[in-house]
C-alpha cells in the first residue's frame, strides 16, 4: 500500500486540539505518518521551543524525554517514520545554551521506537 505524505500546519485548525495534539505551545506539524498509524512532526512547548514528536495509540510524546537529563542536545523536529518504527530526525546543540546567539550545531539522527 502507498504512503501518504502529511503536512498539515495547526494552529487555528480544528484538529488542533483535536486530532493531533501539542506539547503546550500553539503550533504543530506532521511530517509524516506509517502504516501503523504512528505520526511524527514537530511541535511547540509553552516556551515556543519546537520539539520533534510521536504520536501513536493517541498520544502525543515529545522525543526528547527519553535523553539523558542535562544533554546539551535537542531534538527538534521529526521528519519521517517507517513501518519498522525508524524516526528521522534533527537534533541540535547550541552554543552558549538554548537561545544562544550562535548557529546550532545540527545533526541528522536515526531514532527507533521502543516495542
Amino acid at each position: 500500500m502507498a504512503r501518504a505524505r502529511v503536512g498539515l500546519r495547526l494552529g487555528a485548525s480544528p484538529f488542533f486540539n483535536g486530532l493531533l495534539g501539542a506539547l503546550g505551545g500553539a503550533e504543530s506539524r506532521a511530517n509524516d505518518i506509517n502504516e501503523q498509524g504512528q505520526v511524527v512532526g514537530w511541535a511547540d512547548t509553552a516556551t515556543a521551543s519546537a520539539r520533534g514528536f510521536v504520536r501513536q495509540n493517541g498520544v502525543i510524546t515529545d522525543l526528547n524525554d527519553p535523553l539523558p537529563a542535562g544533554t546539551v542536545w535537542q531534538i527538534g523536529e521529526a521528519f519521517a517514520i517507517n513501518d519498522n518504527g525508524q524516526i528521522l530526525a534533527v537534533a541540535s546543540r547550541f552554543a552558549g545554551g538554548q537561545g544562544g546567539t550562535t548557529a546550532p550545531e545540527q545533526h541528522y539522527v536515526l531514532l527507533t521506537l521502543a516495542p
